[in-house]
Protein backbone atom coordinates (compact mmCIF):
# COMPACT_ATOMS: atom_id res chain seq x y z
CA UNK A 1 0.00 0.00 0.00
CA UNK A 2 1.19 3.49 -0.76
CA UNK A 3 -1.31 5.22 1.51
CA UNK A 4 1.21 6.47 4.06
CA UNK A 5 3.13 8.57 1.50
CA UNK A 6 2.42 12.24 0.92
CA UNK A 7 -0.17 13.49 0.55
CA UNK A 8 -1.23 11.60 3.68
CA UNK A 9 -4.91 12.40 3.49
CA UNK A 10 -7.43 9.81 4.61
CA UNK A 11 -10.58 8.98 2.69
CA UNK A 12 -13.47 11.13 3.99
CA UNK A 13 -14.93 8.04 5.73
CA UNK A 14 -11.86 7.98 8.00
CA UNK A 15 -11.30 11.69 8.68
CA UNK A 16 -11.27 12.24 12.45
CA UNK A 17 -11.55 8.53 13.32
CA UNK A 18 -8.34 8.40 15.36
CA UNK A 19 -8.64 11.78 17.05
CA UNK A 20 -4.92 12.30 16.34
CA UNK A 21 -4.81 13.90 12.89
CA UNK A 22 -4.57 12.86 9.26
CA UNK A 23 -1.59 10.51 9.58
CA UNK A 24 -3.19 8.52 12.40
CA UNK A 25 -6.49 8.49 10.48
CA UNK A 26 -4.56 6.98 7.56
CA UNK A 27 -3.30 4.25 9.91
CA UNK A 28 -6.90 3.50 10.94
CA UNK A 29 -7.89 3.42 7.25
CA UNK A 30 -5.02 1.07 6.36
CA UNK A 31 -5.91 -1.22 9.27
CA UNK A 32 -9.52 -1.31 8.07
CA UNK A 33 -8.52 -2.23 4.51
CA UNK A 34 -6.17 -4.98 5.69
CA UNK A 35 -8.99 -6.30 7.87
CA UNK A 36 -11.29 -6.40 4.84
CA UNK A 37 -8.68 -8.37 2.91
CA UNK A 38 -8.22 -10.89 5.72
CA UNK A 39 -12.00 -11.29 6.11
CA UNK A 40 -12.33 -11.92 2.36
CA UNK A 41 -9.72 -14.68 2.58
CA UNK A 42 -11.70 -16.26 5.43
CA UNK A 43 -14.99 -15.94 3.52
CA UNK A 44 -13.46 -17.60 0.47
CA UNK A 45 -12.11 -20.43 2.62
CA UNK A 46 -8.53 -19.84 1.55
CA UNK A 47 -7.10 -18.07 4.61
CA UNK A 48 -5.29 -21.17 5.91
CA UNK A 49 -3.66 -21.68 2.50
CA UNK A 50 -2.67 -18.04 1.96
CA UNK A 51 0.36 -16.15 3.16
CA UNK A 52 -0.19 -12.42 3.58
CA UNK A 53 2.98 -10.34 3.62
CA UNK A 54 2.53 -6.77 4.79
CA UNK A 55 5.61 -4.61 4.36
CA UNK A 56 6.67 -1.03 4.40
CA UNK A 57 9.95 0.72 3.91
CA UNK A 58 11.81 2.51 6.64
CA UNK A 59 11.44 6.13 5.69
CA UNK A 60 9.12 8.92 4.74
CA UNK A 61 8.88 10.66 1.41
CA UNK A 62 10.07 14.26 1.60
CA UNK A 63 7.89 16.54 -0.54
CA UNK A 64 9.75 19.10 -2.62
CA UNK A 65 6.79 21.35 -3.27
CA UNK A 66 4.53 20.52 -0.35
CA UNK A 67 2.30 17.99 -2.08
CA UNK A 68 4.56 14.94 -2.36
CA UNK A 69 5.58 15.45 -5.98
Amino acid sequence: MTAMHFPSLPHPDFVGKSGHGDYADMLVQTDHYVGQLLQALERLGIAKDTIVIFTRHNGVEVPKNGDGQ
